[in-house]
């Protein structure tokens, strides 16, 4: 059983189907813009609608609402971490001086860095 279609009809679906093809080629090129291409703020649309508008008059009231709020309270004080705890008086010390190489006389020591470390010996009968 053949079917026939006119010549019309051929070409008809035959332009329906290019401009599908069309349609998926320019959001693909869009798509690998956006994957590939390099990136830049300055190229974003002006309007985003995932933005904010910046210089909204209901915005500006209400974030003039909450800087005199917090103005008038004081901040609290976030406690800084006190560091390591210190090491045991009863563990062993042994001091080990590090001596630059070179001659020092007459120099003047400015300063000292201390470094302790904690070896572990394992237990013996």
């Amino acid at each position: 059983m053949e079917m026939t279609v006119s010549k019309a009809e051929y070409d008809a679906a035959i332009a329906e189907k290019d401009g599908q093809i069309n349609a998926l080629k320019y959001r693909l090129a869009q798509l690998e813009r956006l994957i590939f291409a390099s990136k830049s703020e300055r190229f974003a649309p002006a309007a985003a609608p995932e933005q904010m508008a910046l210089w909204d008059k209901s915005t500006a009231v209400e974030t003039e609402e909450k800087t005199r709020r917090v103005a008038g309270h004081d901040r609290k004080v976030t406690k800084r971490h006190p560091g390591r705890t210190a090491l045991p008086e009863h563990f062993p010390v042994r001091r080990v001086p590090v001596e630059p190489d070179e001659d020092t006389t007459g120099m003047t020591k400015i300063g000292e860095e201390i470094t302790r470390k904690v070896d572990y010996t394992p237990g013996t009968l």
